[in-house]
């Protein structure tokens, strides 16, 4: 049986750092999911909370403002819905510069969930 002749140094470093970029994209899908995470964290909270204050202003606890329950669910679902926006944008960004410092692949499973108007690659 013979063994395959050692990679030349410009192919060995050239594999090296496909495997950076590659680990750079995980990198990137994994903030991506950190702020998903959160920010629906934050949006069902909102949620949460309104219906706990909701409950304890009918039940006559004195929360000092009449809208207080409102205000506070919809600051929540407002910062999660920010955060969710942010994140996407901050993902998206990497990747372009990622992409810029060296091509990746444009097929990705997480682009299964694009939505049909999204159709542009």
């Amino acid at each position: 049986m013979e063994t395959p002749a050692p990679s030349t140094a410009t192919e060995l470093a050239a594999e090296r750092t496909d495997l950076a970029t590659f680990r750079s994209v995980l990198a990137a899908d994994r903030s991506l999911m950190a702020w998903v995470r959160t920010a629906l964290s934050m949006i069902s909270f909102g949620f949460t909370i309104y219906k706990v204050l909701e409950g304890l202003q009918v039940d006559g606890v004195d929360l000092g403002r009449d809208d207080a329950p409102r205000l506070v669910g919809m600051m929540l679902t407002g910062l999660g819905t920010i955060s969710m926006v942010l994140g996407t944008i901050e993902y998206y960004f990497r990747l372009k510069e990622l992409n810029r410092l060296q091509p990746i692949t444009i097929w990705r499973p997480t682009r299964i969930f694009r939505t049909p108007s999204s159709s542009s690659p």
